[in-house]
């Protein structure tokens, strides 16, 4: 062999695999670092169980935030505040960190005043659950180039975003609250894609819920959007194919101009079904540039109740695929509120179509939930 290719092969055995750095060591600092060994810091902070790998903290801590460097390693905060300590005027940058992790538990902590109150980066089948995270500058929780985890049962509220996922897929996101919280509750953004966002409460926040920045084949199912400032559920940017299905969004956006219930914005192949909105400013609107038409669109919204919004449905803009506010009998289209008589020949749907700006529905349903009473019921929906 060369010299130079044996000068080469001793630098490579000489330098650790990055998993092997990041399972002995933490970013330090003011940090305490668990371990999946031995639980490094856990005893200074609380007790340690080698057999589960669990650390549990006996008591609060102040201006400590903890690193993970463990795979399987459970965290049990046993109900304790994790509270970060600004200095001059900037908050510590997390609470709880991690990096190429797989398999850690994160449960049962309250977690205030950090930057970001609980981070995961690159890491896989975690769980984050029953925690509380207030008062973060910037995010509650956060998952970066993260897939495969759980967020589960957590209360997040006075972030800047409550909920966050960058790059990050096949996650599930249930049970959650995330409430006044300045910009989104949650947010899936910049391609995170394959996850889903089921059984969440997202309250008095500037923004609902939200899909952006090219992040398709997302599901939305059975949340609660409700007295959100501007918008509930924003579906935008090239953000495709994601199915919202059967979530209540209420009273969202009440007497702001822009605001909306549902915003569609440059999105295109989405599934918008068996939602009700209702009380909302707009109920639902589809945004598409006013210059040259959008490249996409045909958006499907059939099988909702929108009831009580000033502005129930429209369409701006340009687009070069039509969207659908209905199918073929006997599916049908949407219950519109003002939109219920008359139906001559009794089929459960309104003799005219709902016309929307933009758009229209051709077949609307005269009861609300008409659909489940009068549709077929051996057709698939």
């Amino acid at each position: 062999m060369k010299r130079s290719h044996l000068v080469v092969l001793a630098l490579l055995i000489a330098i650790p695999c990055r998993g092997t750095l990041m399972a002995q060591t933490c970013v330090g600092g003011t940090a305490k670092c668990i371990t999946g060994a031995n639980g490094g810091d856990c005893s200074s902070i609380g007790t340690w169980s080698a057999a589960s790998k669990t650390c549990k903290l006996a008591g609060d801590l102040t201006g400590k935030a903890i690193e993970i460097a463990g795979d399987d390693v459970t965290l049990d905060g046993g109900g304790h505040v994790l509270r970060g300590v600004t200095t001059e005027g900037v908050p510590q940058p997390w609470g709880i960190y991690l990096d190429q992790r797989s398999g850690v538990t994160i449960t049962n902590l309250v977690v205030r005043g950090f930057q970001a109150g609980i981070e995961l980066r690159s890491s896989a089948r975690c769980a984050v659950a029953n925690n509380t995270v207030n008062d973060s500058a910037r995010v509650g929780i956060e998952l970066l180039e993260s897939n495969h985890n759980r967020i589960d049962d957590n209360t997040v509220r006075s972030a800047g975003d409550g909920i966050l996922l960058r790059q990050s897929a096949d996650n599930t996101l249930a049970g959650n609250r995330a409430e006044s919280n300045r910009n989104s509750g949650i947010l899936l953004n910049t391609g995170s894609t394959g996850n889903t966002v089921s059984g969440n409460i997202a309250k008095l926040n500037a923004g609902g819920i939200a899909l952006g920045g090219a992040s398709s084949r997302n599901t939305l199912r059975d949340n609660d959007v409700m007295e959100n400032h501007r918008l509930g559920v924003a579906v935008y940017f090239d953000s495709n194919d994601n199915v919202v299905l059967g979530n209540r969004i209420s009273n969202n956006a009440e007497g702001v101009e822009n605001g909306a219930g549902v915003l569609l914005m440059q999105a295109s192949g989405n599934h918008f079904t068996d939602n009700t909105v209702a009380g909302n400013s707009r109920g639902i609107w589809l945004s598409y540039p006013e210059g040259d038409a959008y490249l996409g669109g045909g958006n499907e919204v059939y099988h909702n109740n929108f009831i009580d919004n000033p502005i129930q449905a429209l369409v701006t803009g340009w687009r070069s695929a039509p969207d659908a506010f209905s199918k073929q009998a006997p599916i049908g289209g949407n219950f519109w509120g003002n939109w219920t008589s008359p139906d001559a020949d009794h089929d459960g749907l309104v003799d005219s179509a709902y016309l929307i700006n933009g758009a229209g529905d051709n077949l609307p349903w005269k009861m609300k939930d008409g659909w489940t009473i009068s549709a077929d019921p051996t057709h698939p929906k």
